[in-house]
Order: structure tokens, then C-alpha cells, then sequence
């Protein structure tokens, strides 16, 4: 089963994946991604008023093939 890895990227810098995990295809891969980065969009929300977080889905080649990304801006509103 081929092996993916997933680097984390955020405002603080990048956390490259050295483990990976083994998904049957790129598509799962991405579902797990999207997956991964709804539990973080909504920590984020809880912890901070505005952030970018991204996600890159390598397998054994390089580059990533996929980016997931999520960016939460919190500002008011004038009428």
C-alpha cells in the first residue's frame, strides 16, 4: 500500500512529516487530509481571530501533489 506523507504549515512555520501513513490511493489521502485540517479549523477558531493553516500530501515523489488550506479572518462588520 503506498505511503503518504502529510507536512503541516501554519503561521509558525512548517512540521515536515517523516512518518507518513499508508492510504490505498491519492483520493484517500486527500479525504484524510480534509479531514485533518476540519479538526484543526475549528481549534483554530476556538484559540485565535484569524490564522492560515495548510496541509501538503507527498507521497514518494516531491513535490506535494495536493495543498489543503484553510484561513480564518474574524473582523467586524460596519453598517
Amino acid at each position: 500500500m503506498p505511503r503518504f506523507y502529510f507536512d503541516f504549515l501554519d503561521d509558525g512555520g512548517t512540521s515536515v512529516d517523516e512518518t507518513g501513513a499508508e492510504f490505498p490511493s491519492r483520493e484517500a489521502a486527500k479525504r484524510e487530509a480534509l479531514e485533518t485540517l476540519g479538526v484543526i479549523a475549528r481549534d483554530l477558531g476556538h484559540r485565535h481571530l484569524q490564522g492560515h493553516v495548510a496541509i501538503h500530501v507527498r507521497d514518494d515523489g516531491d513535490p506535494p501533489f495536493l495543498e489543503v488550506a484553510v484561513t480564518l479572518e474574524v473582523k467586524p462588520v460596519s453598517k
